[in-house]
């Protein structure tokens, strides 16, 4: 307990408790005066310090919200599309696909361009791919049967377990354990590529079912043999975030500089 004086002024004091909340720290800092109104400020943060995530309204932003926005078109487009069949519909939810796929590469080349990244935007940008690719994955799946199904299944899964993973893994301050690489780059294009061209693909009279590889010698057939790579490439970077995690927790480290297959 500190309570300067000085002639003339009123006297303040400051009381500040730290306490464990979750195995993190907490700061409380209170503030009293006694000419005025007692005014209370808290601070929640890993630290102790103030680090709020901010929503800064920036163009990257605005273009990852945007992306989001585009799932209801997407859903609208697919239902038109299954109403009455025809390959304009169809290259018409590709198309918008395409394009909402461009802005997650967009996004983040403004961020680092116009220097505007923020906490908001990082946690926005790979919520928002999720959502998009995990939309564009149930419609096929109700499209194609079991060839889309079965892959959708196994990505959403890994989607799921890998985002437990990296929210278990900040709660001990070893989030940097499974930061994204480059692994998670070849995963990411390749599921858009193959998503826009089984989008791009009539619906198929029958369901297609599982194979390990699909003739060439149509839209279909490529997005379907592309799909399984994802897939492939899906599950591959969530046992990298396995191994990492356990790796990291088991050596008490907080950091990782190697090289781990991410988003």
């Amino acid at each position: 307990l500190v309570g300067p004086r000085s002639a003339g002024a009123p006297s303040r004091a400051a009381v500040r408790l730290s306490a464990s909340v979750g195995g993190e720290p907490m700061a409380i800092e209170r503030q009293a005066a006694t000419s005025a109104p007692s005014r209370v400020a808290v601070r929640l943060s890993a630290s102790g310090e103030d680090s709020p995530m901010t929503m800064d309204w920036n163009l990257p932003t605005v273009l990852t919200l945007g992306r989001v926005a585009l799932i209801p078109v997407l859903a609208l487009l697919w239902l038109s599309s299954a109403a009455a069949p025809g390959t304009g519909l169809r290259l018409s939810l590709a198309g918008v696909f395409a394009g909402a796929a461009f802005t997650d590469w967009l996004d983040g080349y403004l961020a680092r361009r116009l220097e505007c990244t923020s906490d908001f935007g990082a946690f926005l940008d790979p919520v928002a791919d999720k959502l998009m690719v995990c939309a564009a994955l149930v419609f096929l799946a109700c499209d194609f049967g079991p060839s889309v199904g079965i892959p959708a299944a196994l990505i959403l899964c890994r989607e799921i377990g890998v985002s437990a993973l990296r929210e278990w893994m900040a709660a001990r301050d070893c989030r940097e354990a499974v930061a994204v690489s480059i692994a998670g780059k070849f995963k990411t294009a390749a599921q858009l590529v193959a998503l826009v061209l089984l989008l791009a693909s009539p619906v198929p009279k029958t369901p297609v079912l599982l194979a390990l590889w699909h003739p060439i010698g149509s839209l279909e057939g490529v997005g379907l043999n592309l799909l399984h790579v994802a897939t492939i490439l899906t599950l591959y970077s969530g046992w990298g975030y396995v191994r990492a995690a356990v790796k990291a927790t088991a050596s008490g480290r907080t950091t990782s500089t190697s090289s781990v297959p991410s988003e």
